[in-house]
């Protein structure tokens, strides 16, 4: 029984044969072998070597084999003490009791007391010396009795259960997962649940969190040491990010770690989230903190955080369906389709009745509840008043009596004769409540049915196993999400994963156009970044720039030809140079017999035919260019 308890971590070998038991031992590979001893001509050399072998091992035992003693590093002395007493607080641990007697009846007294030769005493015998002992460097735990013998099973149990504990946990002292460096493990130091192979490392805190054998620096390698610790780079894990670095405005990134960013881009009164203000979507002025109400349409107006909350697609009360999944009441999380219906006056589980199942609903319709004193809800043909049919074995009028002498032998208002599956106990009998207990109270040969352990939908998961609606066969633990209102999966959300949900809490879903839902930074009204190779704005268009890209005082869209050269727009003066600079259609017009100081003019220069004021544009326009651009965030036996 107390190996039970190791089920999950542990895979467990049991077998009554010692000689089985034996072979098992020599084919290797136990964490723990448990080994208990009965028969006197029974050597154990399989055990004895892998005991000597550095195994861990648990006997008990009172044949006094000497081979055994010498492996588990004891000597057998008096035989047959009847109580010890524990002195080892692990093993004491959860006990009722420290002195425990050996005198189970049917059993008689089987112990043999022992002196140690190297370990440390867990419990003395009546006579004074050891009963139990931790040997082999904390490997063996000897046992100088029979366990049979402890009358107390639930003791024997934790006794057990404690040994194994000390002898498991001995490995893993700080039970973080990983064995100590002393038992062939890799945890550099086992006194500590925080430091072990799989810990993420911690920089500049001096310790060596993931036993790789030394602390970090400068993680990102930028020259910058991190500000958690004293440094001055507000994100060591980016190298483009550190005190020295260039800031890009409104990318929603401390580039610079001066503490600030650029802020409101749509003019709506409210700074991008981005740059630490509260607009989730700051490039449409109808996206923000205080919009009045939610629409429908995946989008989240009012930058709450939550997608088209308080509308009929919302599960606002977080029972796992919204009104569209048909939630009754989603203002209360107790009331939702599947919900347990309690007397309470509220439809919970929305089927259109009020307190059905329960006591005060009458389940049979025959004018009477069970707190009406109707002694059988199920049946119309039972209640208060009722005619007593002479002979049928059932209490018609539920006056506490059966009518034709048949018996009731519990009292429960049914006989043997009447259905009544079990007549010795009294929560069993046809109509009964169904309890989770392994009985069939109503008697209709299904066990436990409509009850939490039961798997009422037949979809192959129960209440206990996670199933939030046990009604319904779509909805388990195992189902896959689908857009429509309900939490098809039970993972306490509704609708995610789908076309419907803002996956990456950027304020848009796939359904409102956000064409990388799993990326927050890329959604319908996102700053374009003009390098990254991303439809940052989900317009179907990549990298575009939007204004003046050269830098001359017009964009393409005010008539600028070649707004990739800041020598063409409407307003430049025609020059001999091969382009056409003043977007008018023709190239170099005029300059066909023109020469400057007596120099043919030559396409492609530009010291001929005029000059025009471009250099105040210049500087001005890529200073804008700099504003616009757009840095993406990137046992056995």
């Amino acid at each position: 029984m107390a190996l039970d308890g190791f089920e999950g971590m542990h895979d467990i070998t049991r077998t009554t044969s010692l000689s089985s038991c034996d072979s098992m031992i020599s084919s290797g590979g136990w964490d723990l072998v448990i080994y208990a001893v009965q028969n006197w001509s029974h050597g154990s050399p399989q055990l004895n070597s892998y005991v000597s072998s550095g195994g861990m091992a648990i006997m008990q035992e009172w044949t006094s084999d000497w081979s055994r003693a010498s492996a588990f590093g004891i000597s057998w002395s008096s035989s047959n003490f009847s109580s010890m007493t524990i002195t080892d607080s692990r093993l004491s641990d959860g006990l009722w009791t420290t002195s425990v007697p050996l005198s189970n009846p049917g059993w008689g007294t089987y112990s043999i007391s022992f002196s140690v030769t190297s370990g440390d005493m867990l419990a003395t015998s009546s006579y004074g010396n050891g009963a139990i002992a931790l040997t082999n460097d904390g490997r063996t735990i000897v046992n100088g009795f029979l366990t049979d013998t402890i009358a107390d099973v639930s003791l024997g149990t934790q006794l057990y259960t404690n040994e194994i504990n000390i002898l498991l946990g001995g490995c893993d002292a700080d039970e973080d997962g990983y064995e100590a460096v002393e038992c062939g493990g890799l945890d550099c130091d086992d006194s500590d649940p925080w430091i072990h192979p799989g810990a993420v490392e911690v920089p500049y805190d001096g310790i060596d969190n993931d036993c790789d054998g030394s602390d970090m620096a400068d993680i990102d390698g930028d020259g910058y040491d991190w500000d958690g610790v004293g440094g001055l780079d507000c994100d060591d894990g980016d190298a483009g990010i550190h005190p020295g670095a260039t800031e890009t405005p409104y990318d929603g990134i401390d580039n610079d770690c001066d503490g600030e960013d650029l802020t409101d881009m749509d003019g709506d009164g409210y700074d991008w989230v981005g740059a630490g203000g509260d607009d989730c979507a700051d490039a449409d002025a109808s996206v923000h903190p205080g919009v009045e109400s939610e629409t429908p349409d995946g989008v989240d107006e009012d930058c709450d955080g939550e997608v088209d909350d308080g509308t009929d697609l919302y599960d606002d009360d977080g029972d796992g369906y919204s009104e569209t999944g048909g939630d009754c009441d989603d203002a209360d999380p107790g009331a939702h389709p599947g919900a347990p219906e309690t007397l309470d006056g509220t439809d919970e589980d929305c089927d259109g009745v009020v307190d059905d199942g329960t006591v005060g609903h009458d389940d049979d319709g025959d004018g009477f509840s069970e707190m009406e004193g109707d002694c059988a809800d199920s049946d119309p043909d039972t209640y208060p008043g009722a005619e007593e049919i002479w002979g049928d074995g059932i209490d018609n009028d539920c006056d506490g009596t059966v009518d034709s002498g048949a018996t009731d032998v519990d009292g429960d208002g049914y006989s043997a004769a009447a259905g009544d599956c079990d007549d010795e106990d009294d929560s069993v009998y046809p109509g009964a409540e169904e309890l989770p207990d392994l009985l069939d109270n109503d008697c209709d040969t299904a066990v436990d049915e409509g009850t939490e352990y039961y798997d009422d939908d037949g979809d192959g998961l129960s209440e206990v196993d996670g199933d939030c609606n046990d009604a319904d066969y779509t909805i388990h633990p195992d189902a896959e999400e689908i857009l429509d209102g309900m939490d098809n999966d039970c993972d306490g959300e509704v609708d995610e994963g789908t076309a419907g949900s803002d996956d990456d809490g950027d304020g848009f879903s796939e359904e409102a156009g956000d064409c990388d839902d799993e990326a927050d930074d890329v959604h319908p009204g996102a700053p374009e970044d003009a390098d990254n190779g991303i439809d940052d704005d989900c317009d179907g268009e990549v990298d575009e720039v939007i204004g003046d890209i050269d830098g001359d005082g017009y964009s393409s869209e005010d008539g600028d030809c070649d707004d990739d050269d800041g020598w063409a727009n409407p307003d430049m003066t025609e020059m001999c140079d091969g382009i056409d600079n003043n977007c008018d259609g023709e190239i170099d017009e005029g300059c066909a017999d023109m020469t400057l100081d007596g120099e043919s003019a030559a396409p492609g220069s530009k010291g001929g035919c005029s000059t025009a004021g471009a250099s105040p544009h210049w500087v001005w326009g890529f200073s804008l260019v700099a504003l616009l651009i757009r840095r993406r965030e990137g046992l056995s036996c």
